[in-house]
């Protein structure tokens, strides 16, 4: 399979955390020393090769390099829950414990290619607002669907345990964020060909996903115009969703 990486920023700091995400970014706060954040970029190394260049974030918005930065890691979506930052690199999702001052140590591998042998290809990663609940966006997950696995996070080792699969079908491979209340996630999903969707999620005690028809009060388009096409959604931790649409 031939992969391309783009531009990828994941944002964590040390404590007062506020919010999990992923795909472009993932934001929490900190106080000390006048940090704000630490910032994450996956970015070219040269070839095919990518590494972790590592910043902190200061309250005037200015970046200064961590010590360590940039670290030579070959990966591409990450998502960080305070702890450690998460990232999709080949056929595993690799755990880095995050230190006091941002620069980062390699934990573990997790295989997420679970569902069947050699089938699945990492796109985005996602946390629940604990941090406990990591979510994979998978192509072709069981060789013929795209799917969301679904994982537990070990929080003395940065290991991941496989709770199952939520299968999208054909659709969906972004991963979804979360309300306020962390029972409830949405995204959407546009294959710029023949289909879309717009998914809603709920999250069960132990962290699994279940996909549902999400009820909406879509927007009329305007005369001429069939339908609204979506093709991305988040929410915030006050219960708002926004989707893109065109």
């Amino acid at each position: 399979m031939k992969r391309s990486f783009t531009l990828v920023v994941c944002l964590c700091a040390l404590i007062g955390i506020t919010s999990y995400s992923s795909g472009s970014a993932s934001a929490q706060t900190a106080s000390s020393r006048n940090v704000v954040a630490y910032v994450y970029i996956a970015n070219s190394a040269g070839g095919n090769t990518t590494e972790i260049s590592a910043f902190v974030a200061d309250h005037a918005g200015r970046l200064q390099p961590v010590p360590g930065s940039p670290f030579m890691e070959n990966v591409g979506s990450m998502a960080v829950n305070g702890t450690y930052l998460m990232a999709a690199s080949g056929t595993n999702i690799n755990s880095y414990r995050i230190a006091n001052d941002g620069s980062l140590t390699y934990a573990v591998s997790t295989d997420y290619q679970q569902v069947q042998a050699g089938c699945g290809g990492g796109n985005q990663l996602a946390f629940d607002h604990t941090g406990q609940s990591l979510y994979a966006a998978e192509y072709d997950v069981d060789c013929a669907n795209n799917g969301l696995t679904d994982w537990a996070v070990d929080d003395a080792t940065g290991g991941l345990n496989y709770l199952g699969l939520t299968d999208t079908g054909n659709w969906n491979i972004n991963t979804p964020s979360f309300i306020g209340n962390n029972q409830y996630g949405y995204t959407a999903y546009n294959d710029s060909c023949m289909y879309y969707s717009m998914n809603g999620f709920k999250r069960g005690s132990n962290g699994m996903l279940t996909e549902f028809g999400p009820a909406m009060n879509k927007p009329t388009p305007p005369s001429g115009v069939s339908a609204y096409i979506p093709a991305l959604g988040a929410a915030d931790p006050t219960n708002h969703v926004a989707f893109a649409e065109y």
